[in-house]
Formats: structure tokens, sequence, C-alpha cells
């Protein structure tokens, strides 16, 4: 008789389990809702590991490596989740009698399990850390395992560089341990190096990506490396000068390029000056803006201001450097020789100079002429305009670089011709 209640109990053990095992779906699996696994226990075992656990909505079980994962969400939350996976079984919480689910433990957080214990006492302990994994800027993690013990890789955003290592695990007191890895500024991918450079080597630190870049030929490189500013490096930052000899260049300006940097190179409070990043001083048409800069401290024995046409130099002029400051070496009184015949026989410069003409509708920049109007025309002659605004020396371009046509002084406006380019020199 004890022996027919006792296979009555057990037969009716078996057929509430069977009960609840009905409700698996065999061949399915919920997919990116695991946050935690156990191995080597069986489907049963899987089934309350999950039921034990208050943050536990669903599992998923593999019958050929015998491995659990228990899944913070169900088919009634993320309904696309679930997907056919062979030799897979998913249950879930919501299709099991209320009476299976343990509730002796109601006190326990979503990151204890609760346990009972042979004396019929129950109580909670931690099994999984907080349900929000740290965030890393710039970086995500790949998968959301918390059962204690797991570990979480993260990986960077596009375009970002990962410094450290990217993992953390979850402790036993239920905290996720700290990583000091980085995902720090978007990388610059290697781009396509012109023909007049060289690629050196590319150099990855924990603050920047640097570009090492040489000038081919014979020509000087200046501004390499090139930083990698927000996935990109700015050649106009890269200046490939000629071998300095006896003159060492140190501006250089085109007809029809923009007024703002000679405004800037020849600023009273050299604002922007003091800040090599920015770009309007580090384009290369400024150059040597440390010289610039320097001037006065540096021993500048001579100055010379150039102008070319087709590539070739058409007229120079050289000015004595000693003492002077990067705005009043252009002066008559510090003339020393010009290819302009008759520019050193004359008593002054109309006092223009570096700085040059500004009034309504006119701005000069380095002139040289012995007399000038702003808005008698005729009166107008010289050997070197830089026109930003004139209503007499109206040529296209902006701006434009006017100087007389030979080796003397243009009589009017109207004979002055457009240079390319106009440098500037100086010997130590």
């Amino acid at each position: 008789m004890v022996k027919y209640l006792f296979c009555l109990l057990f037969i009716g053990s078996l057929d509430c389990q069977r009960t609840e095992l009905n409700h698996l779906r065999y061949g399915y699996r919920m997919e990116c809702q695991s946050v935690g696994i156990s191995w080597n226990i069986s489907l049963q075992q899987c089934k309350d590991e999950c039921r034990s656990r208050r943050s536990c909505k669903s599992f998923n079980y593999f019958r050929s490596v015998l491995l659990c994962e228990l899944n913070n969400d169900d088919i009634i939350g993320t309904p696309n989740n679930l997907t056919e996976t062979i030799l897979s079984v998913y249950g879930q919480k919501i299709d099991w009698k209320p009476d299976s689910i343990i509730s002796d433990c109601d006190w326990c957080s979503d990151s204890e399990k609760c346990e009972i214990f042979e004396t019929g006492t129950s109580g909670c302990h931690v099994s999984e850390c907080q349900s929000s994994l740290p965030v890393y800027a710039n970086a995500y993690p790949l998968g959301n395992l918390r059962h204690v013990g797991a570990l979480v890789r993260y990986t960077c955003e596009t375009g970002y560089i990962l410094f450290g290592n990217p993992v953390i695990e979850c402790h036993s007191a239920g905290n996720w341990s700290v990583s000091e890895f980085k995902c720090t500024h978007k990388q610059c991918f290697t781009p396509t190096i012109d023909s007049i450079y060289e690629l050196i080597d590319v150099t990855v630190e924990l603050e920047s990506v640097k570009l090492y870049i040489q000038c081919t030929g014979n020509y000087m490189t200046r501004g390499s490396p090139l930083t990698c500013e927000d996935g990109n490096y700015d050649f106009r930052f890269i200046c490939c000068d000629e071998p300095e000899q006896d003159w060492v260049k140190i501006y250089n300006i085109n007809s029809g390029e923009e007024e703002a940097p000679i405004a800037l190179l020849y600023s009273e409070t050299y604002e922007g000056l003091e800040n090599e990043n920015n770009d309007a001083v580090k384009n290369c048409q400024f150059r040597r803006y440390d010289i610039i800069r320097d001037w006065e401290s540096l021993n500048i024995s001579q100055v010379k201001i150039q102008v070319k046409i087709n590539n070739t130099v058409h007229a120079w002029v050289i000015f004595d450097g000693v003492g002077s400051t990067n705005t009043n070496w252009l002066s008559k009184e510090r003339l020393i020789s010009s290819s302009w015949t008759d520019l050193p026989s004359i008593e002054s410069f109309a006092a223009y100079g570096v700085n040059g003409h500004y009034e309504t509708d006119v701005l000069l920049r380095f002139v040289i002429t012995e007399t000038f109007s702003a808005y008698n025309c005729s009166e107008i002659n010289g050997w070197l305009f830089v026109v930003l605004q004139s209503p007499c020396l109206n040529k296209p371009g902006f701006p434009d670089i006017l100087v007389a046509p030979s080796t003397t002084k243009s009589s009017s406006g109207d004979d002055l011709i457009i240079a390319d380019s106009l440098q500037i020199l100086v010997k130590f």
C-alpha cells in the first residue's frame, strides 16, 4: 500500500513536469536576450534555474551540449527574436502554472537567485550583476551576459580606435569590474598620397593618430606630421619648400586668393599668429609663420620682396632687415637695391608700405609707389600694389598683384600688369 501511494506521488510529480515541458517549443531559440548561461545541466534543471530568478522570463536549452541560456525577455516582449534553431528548446514562464513558479523569495532582487534549502527555509544569493552594462564612450558591448563570472567584451564604434583591454567581469558581489580602456578620436584611414609627397610612417598614440609625410625631390617638408582630425588629414598644412640657401621664403600669396590671410599676417594684435593650429596661419601660403611671429628676436639681415609671372621672377626689391619689425622693413629708408632701376633714385615712398592704404572703397597692401591718390586715378604711378579694392585699379581678381611691366615705374594705373604671385624672403 505504501509502495502504491509512493508510485502515485511520483507519477503525479512526473505528470506535473511533463505538463510544463509540454509547453516547450522544440527547435526554437530566443536570440539577443541571454543574460546568463550554465553548462552540463539537464533540461529540467535549466527550467528550474529560470524559475528561481525574478529577472528570468524564458530560457534556451541546447540538448547536444547541455547548455542553458537564461533570457530577460520572452516572445511577448520581443516576438521577432524567436528564431528556428536545430537541437534547441525554448521555454517561458508565462506558459507555466502559477504554483510551479517559486514564490518563497519574493524579496529577492533582480540580480539574486532564490534557494530552497533541505531544512525547508529559503534565501537569496547573488547570481547576476546589475541589469544594465556599464557605458563607455564611443563603445558598445558584444552581448549582454551578466551572470557571476561572465566576461563581456566591448568594441569601438566605427571609426574609433581602441586602447586598453575592453573586457569587464561580473563579480560575485554583483558588481562589474572596471576597465580603463578607451575608444578615442576618430580613425583616419591612410589616404591616397599625391605624387609630390611620400608616406613615411603612421603612428597611433593614445591622444592622436599621426601621418608622417615627406616631400619628394629636393624640397623641404614643413607641417609633418599631420594629426587626424575628425576622420581626416588636412594636407593644406603640408608645405614643400624650395631648398633653403641664402634666402628663406617666409610668405607667399597668389593673385585671386582671399584677403583674410593677408590681413591676419600683419594684424597689429597678431591675433591667430600665436596659435599655430589656426587654419589660416598654418596654410602654406603663410610659409614660415614662426619667423613672421618671432621676427624681432631673430637676426634678420635683409628682406626681399619679389613678384613672379609664369613662374619666373619679374621684379625684386631688397631691404635692410637689421633692427626691423615684420611691418616697417618695407620703406625707402631701408632700400638697398632693386631690379627696377629707377626705384633707388626716388626721394621717398608714399607712406603706405606693408600695411597699405584703407578708406571707403579702397584697400591696398604691400604698396611701393612714389605718389598715390585713392580717387584721382591719373595720379597713380608706381611699382607694386596688392589691390583688394580700388575704383582706379580695377582688374579682374581678388586680390590683384599689380606691378610695373618694365624695369621702371608705371606712368598710370592702366600700365600695370597682373603678376601671378608675390613672395617675401629673408636672409640671416
